[in-house]
């Protein structure tokens, strides 16, 4: 496969370990390195384990004859991907339950050998007549609103995230009961949780519950209130909700007045709160004077497009996922926060988050990412992380190449990442909540290149900046060790 002539992007998704397109022209490019043939690059010669990986956006992903694309959505852990075609189709590809460690795929799957795409690979069967408007995938299950505007979920449902009134896994599409005379307007997905907006506005979210990742104000750890198998009403005060998104463990949503609420896990400040408690409840963001016009959520991190179309992240940042120039965590509440430099008169129009890393498309079409790039996924031709916006080309050059020099290289490794979520409890079993993640890579060496040059600009000095970093994580590692 080869990379593309220049042209804008439509959609962005981001993953856990890698990242896909849809161009304008409705292609499809992915990057980074995903799992189970997740980015659809038909490249892999065994029918386990990570694909090899693409350190570029590289495509066109093989949709099938006269196919396009107009969206496109990863599960968190880069294991299956979806796009909705120009025909209102679904079409997917990867493995949806790789998430179950020693679980092998029955067979290789879609997007891993060659001719497992394109005219090989049939659309989605939702039904008679049936056809997407739109999607969402979560780590293992994944719901749909169909052109009858009903709702339709598969996949896991071990904590109820399928909305089905029960936990057993749906092999195929399902419907979901709304209430009388609902129907949905937008729907997010989590690791093991989905909220969708109706159509009076009202919000109604379902499946695990721990930590108040649910916003329904009842988390009570060793009840079964940690878990609701049907939608269940989001109170939101006198106020709607505009658009509705979901992290890894917590969860937020723009209202009707464009303020922003977030609940869940707010260990690392994500919640944009102005402390690390967590919430059980929507609770409002502390952004000053400014609104929200769009939202996207990581595992410990928040990113929003504010009324003025800048970009604006809080939360935890040792990859650089916060977009500001800086290393190390930032709990700040947002509205004392820089907003991300997106270069001379550049705004967002969309935005999306991984585990760790963020990309905007920007009012020309052109697409930045920032964070953790450990595993290309950043598409940027390296592994460096990255504390700033840098663009991504798909004509097959990079942002070193098109400014005459390659970026730094990284630091030592950081400490052993935070435990997993405390665990919900169901009738008197406890059961685990998703796992910590593990310890981060050390960020990269200073400094940053400066269009058309090789050398780094700004007024850091590049080795006592560096040391700096290295004490810093010294001084975090001892801590964590002393805590143990």
């Amino acid at each position: 496969m080869l990379a593309q002539a220049a042209t804008g992007t439509k959609s962005i998704a981001a993953a856990e370990r890698g990242s896909c397109a849809v161009l304008t022209d409705g292609i499809v490019m992915c990057w980074g390195t995903g799992i189970y043939g997740a980015l659809g690059l038909q490249n892999h010669g065994t029918m386990h384990g990570s694909d090899p990986p693409a350190p570029i956006p590289t495509g066109p992903i093989d949709l099938g004859t006269g196919r396009t694309a107009k969206d496109i959505a990863i599960n968190k852990i880069s294991s299956y991907t979806c796009a909705i075609l120009d025909t209102n189709d679904l079409l997917c590809w990867g493995w949806m339950d790789a998430q179950y460690a020693g679980a092998p795929a029955p067979a290789p799957t879609p997007g891993q050998l060659p001719d497992s795409m394109g005219d090989n690979l049939a659309v989605v069967d939702l039904g008679t007549g049936k056809t997407a408007k739109a999607m969402s995938i979560g780590n293992s299950h994944h719901c749909v609103i169909l052109n009858d505007d009903s709702l339709a979920c598969w996949g896991s449902n071990g904590a109820g995230q399928l909305g089905v009134g029960d936990t057993n896994k749906r092999t195929s599409p399902t419907p979901v009961d709304l209430g009388s005379g609902r129907t949905p307007k937008a729907v997010a997905l989590g690791q093991y949780h989905t909220c969708a907006i109706l159509s009076d506005d009202s919000l109604s979210c379902w499946g695990w519950n721990g930590d108040g990742l649910l916003g329904t104000g009842d988390y009570n750890p060793g009840s079964n209130i940690n878990q609701k198998n049907s939608p269940a009403a989001v109170n939101l005060g006198s106020l709607t909700a505009k658009a509705v998104a979901i992290g890894y463990t917590h969860t937020c949503a723009i209202l009707s007045d464009d303020s922003l609420s977030c609940w869940g896990v707010n260990t690392y400040g994500q919640l944009g709160v102005g402390d690390t408690t967590n919430r059980e409840s929507p609770t409002t963001v502390s952004l000053g004077s400014s609104t929200v016009k769009a939202v996207a959520l990581g595992e410990h991190h928040t990113c929003a497009i504010l009324n003025n179309d800048s970009v604006k992240c809080w939360g935890y940042n040792y990859y650089g996922q916060l977009g500001i120039g800086v290393w190390m965590g930032n709990e700040n509440p947002p509205s004392g926060l820089s907003t991300v430099d997106l270069g001379s008169g550049r705004t967002a129009k969309k935005l999306s988050a991984g585990r760790d890393h963020t990309c905007a498309i920007l009012d020309d079409d052109s697409l930045v990412c920032w964070g953790s790039n450990g595993m290309y996924q950043l598409g940027l031709g390296d592994t460096v992380n990255k504390n700033r916006p840098y663009r991504v080309y798909f004509d097959g050059s990079t942002s070193a190449t098109q400014s005459g020099g390659a970026p730094g290289q990284d630091g030592s490794p950081g400490p052993p990442g935070p435990p997993g979520a405390g665990g919900s409890s169901t009738n008197g079993s406890s059961s685990p909540g998703p796992p910590g993640p593990p310890g981060p890579s050390g960020p990269p060496g200073p400094g940053y290149l400066g269009a058309g040059s090789n050398t780094t600009q700004g007024d850091d000095d590049g080795a006592t900046s560096h040391a700096n970093t290295l004490a810093i994580i010294a001084v975090s590692t001892f801590v964590y060790f002393l805590l143990c």
